[in-house]
């Protein structure tokens, strides 16, 4: 799973 926005840390995490 890859971060929504690498730059967001924070985000939810897509493509399971």
């Amino acid at each position: 799973n890859f971060p929504l926005d690498l730059a967001s840390a924070e985000a939810p995490s897509v493509n399971s």
